[in-house]
């Protein structure tokens, strides 16, 4: 086969993993039912330069991801969880392909492959793939900045130096200004560390030229935001979404995760390649220690390896620091360890692999464990979750073993098996969520039933809302809502003339019933969809 053709092939199964069903699951995040929203309000309101969610001001993100899924819509007519996933389902198979040709610039072919087969099938990166929020985007604009960078280095051609200013700055429209910190303190520490020189010549020209550059992309909407909001950007962009939450948790927890956070996060997401990747991460940062001094002398294997630790081991430590922690930020280091990983199966057949067996193998006990534990000790949660989660639990768990012992058959067998094995257990869990899930959810069913007789006019109030309940709602019914907490202000409301549809719990609900007359419309999951009109419409 010719290159193209594994190629094509690797991206057939990215596309097949990441956009197959990818329509068929109500939100599971309620930060992408926020987004949802802000892009549906771009749409009917015209207005896409001043982000608004549930007709607020909302500084929060830069507009990038609002736009693509505001576009998607557009593209197809309609504003339903297809059009909200697909093109970042797409961006995340441009993700695999963006480490692909780093792979392929930095080893070779075969790497190259193995490299995005492993990107495409670890567990983070395809669950987050299939969910549209800003990590995916981000951690593409990253690699394909880096990529740009390194083909800079290597061909001295100024024209990938300038596309990567384009590509970060595209990053920080997406996350804001992570998305610059990132590649260049990658790049600064790698030039410092490896004595590589970006700049043979006209070095101030080229930085100021690529400084002018990236403002000239990023600065339009910054300023038009300023211009709009003033002070009140400058704080809650700046100083609230960014400098805030890189200092501290701003989560409803008072205790600050833990700086080993993600290395827990890190070992589940990237499963079944786990163990390997540890393995040879730990075997790389060896080789790089222990032939420091060649480094400088132009060794270029372990500069490529160098370059990956310094990627992967920069973006750890930032996102460990920063006090905001959450299992999606980590992504951004999952294709430099991908290539790493990629390099154990690459490598030729050896004696050394007792170690690789025992982490990978290790792991397989946790995650069968972690079946019969949640029926055991959690079961009420367990009979709602367990019947989309087992199946995947148990099939990622047994093609670890039986993987992990084929190393010591072969290791492209091993390699074949481990990839299979994700295969199996990702489209399981496309077909037992595409089966169980959207059961288990309030939004949508109670905004279909709302949006039958709804009026512009008519509120929407989460009563006491949940933890994590957010904007479904108000998306799927295409209006704004409302969250009280106040007895007092919901009892007001309800007996005004207005009418309200409100969800609660049902032990909220009991004393409401006995001051105001009310209509239940539905109930599940704990939740109940009542009125404050006992009549129909």
């Amino acid at each position: 086969m010719k290159e193209r053709h594994f190629v094509l092939l690797m991206l057939g199964i990215a596309v097949f993993l990441f956009v197959w069903q990818v329509g068929s699951l109500n939100f599971v995040d309620e930060d992408e039912a926020t987004y949802a929203k802000t892009a549906q309000e771009m749409v009917t309101s015209g207005d896409w330069i001043y982000p608004r969610c549930n007709y607020t001001d909302f500084i929060d993100k830069p507009p990038l991801i609002y736009w693509g899924t505001a576009v998607s819509f557009r593209l197809f007519g309609k504003m339903d969880e297809f059009a909200i996933r697909f093109w970042h389902a797409l961006v995340a198979v441009l993700g695999v392909l963006a480490t692909y040709l780093i792979a392929r610039e930095l080893f070779g072919l075969k790497r190259a492959l193995f490299s995005g087969l492993i990107l495409l099938s670890s567990l983070q990166y395809f669950y987050q793939a299939r969910m549209t929020l800003c990590d995916i985007p981000l951690t593409f604009f990253i690699s394909l900045t880096l990529y740009l960078l390194l083909l800079f280095a290597r061909r001295g051609k100024a024209r990938f130096y300038y596309m990567s200013v384009i590509a970060a700055a595209l990053a920080v429209l997406v996350k804001g200004p992570i998305g610059i910190l990132i590649p260049a303190l990658v790049a600064a520490l790698y030039v410092f560390i490896s004595g590589e020189k970006l700049f043979a010549e006209k070095r101030g020209f080229h930085l100021l030229a690529g400084l002018m550059l990236f403002f000239g992309i990023v600065s339009p909407w910054f300023i038009a935001q300023f211009a709009h909001y003033g002070r009140l950007f400058l704080t809650e962009f700046f100083i609230h979404t960014n400098i805030e939450r890189a200092m501290h948790s701003i989560t409803v927890s008072s205790k600050p995760d833990p700086f080993y956070f993600y290395i827990p996060v890190l070992i589940a997401g990237f499963l079944p390649w786990s163990g390997i990747m540890l393995y040879s991460a730990g075997t790389a940062a060896r080789r790089c220690r222990l032939g420091f001094k060649e480094l400088r002398a132009g060794r270029p294997e372990l500069k490529n390896e160098l370059f990956l630790l310094i990627w992967a081991g920069t973006v750890f430590v930032l996102f460990s620091v920063f006090g905001m922690k959450a299992p999606r930020y980590i992504l951004p280091v999952f294709p430099p360890l991908a290539i790493l990983t990629a390099g154990f199966f690459e490598e030729k057949e050896g004696p050394r692999l007792i170690l690789p067996f025992l982490f990978s193998v290790i792991l397989a006990p946790f995650i069968i464990g972690a079946v019969i534990a949640a029926g055991k000790f959690f079961p009420s949660d367990a009979a709602l979750y367990l019947p989309i989660l087992a199946p995947s639990f148990i099939i990622l768990g047994a093609g670890i073993i039986v993987s992990s012992f084929l190393l010591f058959v072969r290791k492209e067998i091993s390699f074949t098996n481990f990839l299979m094995t994700a295969f199996a257990a990702y489209t399981a869990f496309i077909v037992f969520a595409g089966i169980h899930y959207n059961r288990l959810t309030i939004s949508k069913p109670f905004a279909d039933i709302i949006k039958k007789t709804l009026r512009p006019e008519e509120l929407i109030i989460n009563y006491k809302p949940l933890y994590g309940e957010g904007f479904s709602p108000a998306f799927y019914a295409n209006h704004r809502m409302g969250f009280v907490t106040d007895e007092q202000e919901i009892l007001a409301l309800l007996n005004s003339e207005t009418k309200v549809y409100c969800i609660t719990s049902g032990k909220d609900l009991s004393p409401i019933k006995e001051k105001v007359r009310t209509r239940t419309l539905d109930e599940r999951m704990g939740r109940v969809l009542f009125t404050n009109r006992p009549e129909s419409h």
